[in-house]
C-alpha cells in the first residue's frame, strides 16, 4: 500500500513539471521595465512579452531589465552572455528607448517627497522645454538612434532569421493635463515633445518589424500615471500591457508566425534560421501539413522562384517564350524574370526545363549571374580550396570560388563541396538569406 502512495505521489509529481515540447519556438525578450512587467501583479505570466509567448506557444526567455537605457542594452548584449538565447530564439521583442529621456527627464519628480519649491521650479521647465534636459533632447536622441541601430544589428548577426519586434516609445501621459499656476499643461503635447525626437530615430529597414505601439497606447487609463495626482509613473497597467502584447502579435510577422513553426524542422539544425527567415519574407511558402521539407531537391523551376522572391520582385507575368513553360504555371513569371535579367535561359529547342534538378555547381554559377547582373558587390577572387575542388567541372571553377569567397557556400564537415550533388531548398534558403546580407542597404 505504501508502495502504491508512493507511485501515486511520484505520477503526481511529474503532471505538475511543466514540459515544453521539444519543437516548442523560443521567444527571448529584452529591453526595460516595460518589457520587464514593472508595477504588474505578476509580471511573469502579464508582461508584454509573456502574453506574446502564450500567444504564440513559445517558451519565453526574458532578459529585461528595469531601468535599462539603449546603451546599457547595448554593452549587456556585448558581453555575449546571451548569445545562446538571442540565436535559439524564433521571436526577438525589444522594448528600449523611454528611460533614455525619462530618467534624466523625470529625475527627482517621482515622490512625493520632493514636492518642493525646488521641484516645482524644475517641473516647470521640463513642461516649457526650458530645463537642462530638454535643451540637450536632440543629442539625447541622436545616441539614442545610434544605440539602436547597433543592437538591431548585433541581434540579427547572432540569429539572421528571427523575427525581431522592436516596439516604438508610447506617450505615458496621454489624454491627461495639469495646472501648474495659473497655466494649464496637456500632457498629451508636453510627451509628445519629449518622445517624438526618439521615435524619429527608429531606422527604415529589412533587419526588424517596428511595432507602432504609440498609436495603441495613445488615450488614457492604459498606464499608471496620474498627472493630478502628481503620480508619473509611465508603466502601462494591466490592460496596457495586453494592448501591447496584441499590437506586437497583428503585425504581419507575427501574425504569420506560425508559417515558421515547423513539423520537420527543429531550432538547432542548421537550416531552422534560414528556414524561418525563408517562410517570414515569402521566398518560400508553408504546406499546409506545417512541413518545410528542406532536403527536396532544387529544381531550375524552384530555384528562380526563390531568388526572385529573395531580390523583392513579383517576377514578369505574361508569355515565357517556352513551350513547357506555360504563363499558368506559379514558376512562369520568374522564370521570364531571370532569363530576361541574364540570369539563365533555356535549354534549347524552345524549352526551359521548369522540372530539371539542379546541381551544387550549376546552382552557383546562376548566383553568380545574380551577383553581377542585379547587385553592386564587388566579387573578390575566387576561392577553392574544397577537398573535392579537382571534381568541379572548369565551367563552374571561377563561380564556386566566387561563391565560396563570399561565404555564400560551405563545405561540410571535411570541406567538401559535393559540386554534382543536387543542391536542395535548405540550401538555397541559406545561400539567398547571406546573399540578402550581403546586399543588404540599411
Amino acid at each position: 500500500m505504501r508502495r502504491l502512495s508512493l507511485i501515486l505521489a511520484l505520477i503526481m509529481l511529474l503532471t505538475c513539471i511543466p514540459v515544453h515540447a521539444a519543437d516548442a519556438p523560443i521567444l527571448t525578450a529584452f529591453g526595460d521595465s516595460i518589457a520587464y512587467g514593472y508595477g504588474l501583479d505578476d509580471p511573469a505570466s502579464q508582461a508584454y512579452p509573456a502574453l506574446i509567448a502564450k500567444s504564440a506557444g513559445a517558451v519565453l526567455r526574458n532578459h529585461a531589465v528595469n531601468g535599462q537605457t539603449s546603451a546599457e542594452l547595448l554593452t549587456m548584449l556585448r558581453t555575449g552572455a546571451f548569445d545562446e538565447d538571442i540565436r535559439a530564439a524564433a521571436i526577438i521583442t525589444l522594448s528600449i528607448g523611454s528611460n533614455d529621456i525619462l530618467r534624466p527627464l523625470l529625475s527627482g519628480m517621482t515622490s512625493a517627497d520632493n514636492m518642493d519649491t525646488a521641484f516645482y521650479t524644475e517641473f516647470i521647465k521640463a513642461l516649457t522645454g526650458r530645463n537642462d534636459t530638454m535643451t540637450r533632447l536632440a543629442e539625447i536622441a541622436k545616441g539614442f538612434g545610434e544605440n539602436f541601430r547597433a543592437i538591431i544589428a548585433y541581434l540579427r548577426e547572432k540569429n539572421p532569421g528571427a523575427v525581431i519586434a522592436a516596439n516604438n516609445l508610447y506617450n505615458p501621459y496621454a489624454g491627461q493635463s495639469i495646472t501648474a499656476g495659473n497655466k494649464t499643461f496637456r500632457m498629451s503635447d508636453v510627451g509628445e515633445t519629449w518622445i517624438a525626437p526618439l521615435n524619429a530615430m527608429f531606422p527604415v529597414s529589412d533587419n526588424y518589424v517596428l511595432v507602432d505601439i504609440h498609436s495603441t497606447l495613445n488615450s488614457g487609463g492604459l498606464t499608471n500615471a496620474r498627472i493630478v495626482l502628481m503620480r508619473f509613473d509611465p508603466h502601462p497597467t494591466q490592460t496596457g500591457a495586453a494592448r501591447i502584447a496584441s499590437t506586437v502579435c497583428d503585425t504581419a510577422a507575427l501574425r504569420n508566425f506560425t508559417r515558421a513553426v515547423f513539423r520537420d524542422v527543429e531550432t538547432w539544425q542548421w537550416h531552422y534560421p534560414s528556414a524561418s527567415w525563408a517562410t517570414r519574407t515569402g521566398v518560400v511558402t508553408m504546406r499546409s501539413s506545417g512541413r518545410y521539407y528542406p532536403n527536396t531537391p532544387l529544381t531550375r523551376g524552384a530555384f528562380v522562384t526563390m531568388l526572385g522572391r529573395a531580390m523583392g520582385t513579383a517576377g514578369i507575368r505574361g508569355d515565357t517564350g517556352f513551350s513547357d513553360v506555360p504563363a499558368t504555371r506559379e514558376d512562369a513569371p520568374y522564370i521570364r524574370w531571370a532569363v530576361e535579367n541574364g540570369i539563365t535561359d533555356g535549354v534549347g529547342g524552345g524549352c526551359f526545363a521548369p522540372d530539371t534538378l539542379l546541381t551544387r555547381e550549376q546552382l552557383c554559377t546562376l548566383i553568380e549571374r545574380c551577383l553581377k547582373n542585379l547587385t553592386d558587390v564587388s566579387l573578390p577572387s575566387p576561392v577553392t580550396d574544397f577537398t573535392d575542388a579537382d571534381r568541379i567541372s572548369g565551367w563552374a571553377k571561377d563561380a564556386v570560388g566566387t561563391a565560396a569567397a563570399l561565404r555564400l557556400v560551405v563545405g561540410d564537415e571535411t570541406h567538401a563541396f559535393h559540386p554534382s550533388g543536387t543542391a536542395t531548398r535548405a540550401q538555397l534558403a541559406a545561400i539567398l538569406l547571406r546573399l540578402t546580407n550581403l546586399t543588404r542597404r540599411d
